[in-house]
């Protein structure tokens, strides 16, 4: 069930998130994904949800943008984090999480929520059919910018399992090998308390690229030493975080943890894969949400919302070129996508008034590598592909220059 569209005209666009005749309208506008909605940025009305979730939705026709603001008393980014007693390790923690569970185009529901969907008896998705499923994860993802992208089959293999979409997930347990204690530990201050870990060095520089993680530490993952001088009350990550890869990383996002409240904003390309819900003008997706505050076996419970929402993509139009009839309000450069790459990547910009622009690549010392624009742009929203198929793996700048704004950001090619 691939999408099957690319690119769309928005001229009284008004796709709509639905909770029983409460329409939230999706505006046109494009997010920035820092995990703060900020004044103005989101031009649709809020929707407050039944479990006090505030949604925020919006399409800058490249990319489907998605907010979601609650209260939460603790911010918990320590599942399964291994602490040390000054004699043994054990492992315990909670993690802060919120799903959207989506239909994959079938008409009517069996109660989509994830207490029947998720932990049923092999019911798992609307009509006993596939659903698409975004988990974002507060220990296991956020780091790294992405939300687990995931799906819920009875008609793809038949199964009923809960299925991480092809690629690789951002995540591997850190656990013992029957040693009671964690297989890995932070490079260079073995106690430092570090909050993430990342498999290897191309992983810790694709940490954090939206910028939401300060004040956490985050160091580059070693093999376990029994042997380091470790205190009583020391932690370890209970995962150790990887690039994520394929399918399964596309859904972008930023979660942040501010003043008691979470803020998660999510951007996804509307083209996808066999696993993703299509976005089709004329039609509707129904979906609906959880969130979590994570207490173990007794999780589904938390935030549960069994309300069916519907998306409704009513007033789309096809078009053929890439223009956009509403300015931008800022100039704006995108991270990348899919970050990080082989061998190729889109990177978009928004302009909010004409100008001679451009968009180069350099190295990390600073090398001119490619320019990809050079020209005189009118306003809008801009779209091209970096291929770095005859570049060495690494860490690579792109720049944005226009007018007297310049924007620059990294991206890794493995």
């Amino acid at each position: 069930m691939k999408n099957v569209f690319t690119v769309f005209l928005f001229s009284t666009l008004c796709f709509s998130l639905v909770a029983f005749g409460q329409t939230l309208n999706v505006t046109p506008g494009t997010s920035v994904l820092d995990g703060v909605v900020s004044p103005g940025e989101w031009t649709s009305a809020p929707l407050v949800t039944n479990v006090g979730v505030t949604l925020n939705a919006m399409a800058d026709g490249q990319y489907l943008y998605v907010s979601a603001s609650w209260v939460d008393g603790t911010e918990n980014i320590q599942k399964n984090e291994w602490s040390f007693d000054g004699s043994a390790w054990s492992k315990s923690g909670n993690e802060d999480r919120v799903a959207f569970i989506w239909d994959m185009g079938l008409n009517g529901s069996d109660g989509a929520s994830c207490a029947t969907m998720c932990h049923g008896d092999g019911f798992m998705s609307t009509n006993n059919g596939t659903v698409d499923v975004w988990h974002w994860k507060a220990a296991r993802g956020n780091a790294l910018g992405f939300t687990d992208d995931k799906y819920f089959n009875n008609v793809l293999g038949g199964d009923g399992g809960r299925h991480g979409d092809p690629g690789t997930s951002a995540y591997s347990d850190n656990a013992d090998d029957g040693s009671g204690f964690p297989s890995f530990m932070a490079s260079g201050d073995p106690g430092a308390n570090t909050s993430f870990l990342a498999k290897d060095a191309a992983t810790l520089a694709a940490f954090d690229p939206f910028d939401i993680i300060s004040p956490h530490k985050y160091a580059e993952a070693v093999a376990f030493d029994n042997g380091a001088a470790f205190s009583s009350g020391d932690v370890i990550p209970g995962y150790v975080l990887r690039n994520p890869a394929g399918d399964r990383a596309s859904v972008q996002s930023a979660g942040k943890y501010e003043n008691g409240v979470w803020t998660v904003e999510f951007r996804r390309p509307y083209t996808g894969s066999d696993y993703d819900f299509e976005v089709v003008p004329g039609s509707s997706v129904e979906f609906t949400h959880e969130i979590f505050d994570n207490t173990g076996s007794g999780h589904p419970n938390d935030g549960m919302d069994a309300t069916l929402y519907t998306l409704d993509f009513s007033v789309i139009t096809d078009v053929d070129d890439q223009l956009f009839t509403d300015i931008p309000n800022s100039f704006e450069l995108n991270q990348n996508y899919p970050n990080p790459f082989n061998p190729s990547t889109i990177i978009s910009f928004s302009l909010p008034m004409e100008g001679i622009t451009t968009l180069k690549i350099y190295d990390v010392l600073g090398r001119e590598i490619i320019t990809l624009v050079d020209e005189f742009k009118n306003a809008g929203v801009y779209t091209y592909e970096f291929n770095a198929g005859n570049l060495s793996s690494g860490i690579y700048i792109y720049s944005l220059q226009s007018s007297d704004i310049r924007m620059t950001k990294k991206n890794v090619t493995n």
